[in-house]
């Protein structure tokens, strides 16, 4: 059952980036990363497919992330790894690219003949990558499960038993999680944006319970860190959020 409400707010909140992005039009590639210009793209696709946006069904929208998804293909190597970000080429920053590309897929996909030339573009970009994240590399503890998420996304929609087999390489490794609860950077930052996140996408598609577990102990002991304005405590932090404020939200 939909939470229309939930929707309802959920779709005004990406309006407020969306309609900017529609009445600007042309795309700022010079300006915005990989990462942004997906994420940027995967908003338009579900204001155009959300019956609650604005932009619902609106050619411009789909003019618009038509534009943003060449952008984003022109920035893809001949690896299949993104240029530019704080990495050269890297597995797990293009891992963040490619969860949006593949979760603006699944959004896409089934919405009509219109998201047609869109869906190939999406299916593209997401193949071209696939054996650079298959073989690939991390930075941090974090980035094996964000690389593992994008495997998941990619086996979801595009089924291929290379991808379990790669992640069940990485989650051999065990999760790295404490028996209080902190994942090993102890950062609340990656663990709400990023370690969290993948687990929970791990969990639903690979029916891994204990993955759901893992992320329920992680908050559980959040909650003894909120401090008295809203916000958790990050002292604890191995990573540059450290000193920095972080919201409960």
């Amino acid at each position: 059952m939909t939470d229309e409400k939930f929707a309802l707010e959920v779709a005004h909140a990406a309006d407020l980036l969306a309609v900017s992005l529609v009445a600007r039009g042309a795309v700022e590639t010079e300006e915005v990363s990989h990462r942004e210009l997906m994420r940027q793209a995967k908003v338009l696709i579900a204001a155009y497919r959300s019956p609650h946006s604005a932009l619902s069904h609106s050619e411009q929208v789909l003019d618009v992330a038509r534009r943003h998804l060449t952008a984003l293909r022109a920035l893809q190597t001949p690896s299949g790894l993104f240029a530019g970000g704080d990495n050269v080429q890297s597995p797990p920053d293009s891992a963040f690219t490619i969860n949006d590309v593949c979760d603006a897929f699944v959004i896409a996909d089934g919405g009509g003949a219109d998201l047609g030339d869109l869906i190939l573009m999406l299916a593209e970009i997401a193949s071209a990558a696939s054996d650079a994240l298959l073989a690939g590399g991390v930075h941090t503890p974090n980035h094996r499960w964000e690389l593992c998420a994008a495997l998941a996304r990619l086996h979801r929609s595009f089924p291929d038993d290379r991808y379990l087999r790669r992640i069940e390489e990485w989650l051999g490794e065990g999760v790295d999680i404490d028996d209080e609860g902190l994942y090993s950077e102890r950062s609340p930052n990656y663990a709400a944006h990023v370690s969290n996140p993948s687990l929970l996408l791990l969990s639903d598609v690979l029916s891994r319970p204990d993955l759901r577990d893992i992320v329920e102990r992680n908050l559980t002991t959040t909650l003894d860190l909120i401090r008295p304005d809203g916000t958790v405590e990050t002292v604890q932090s191995r990573r540059q959020d450290q000193n920095d404020r972080f919201p409960l939200a």
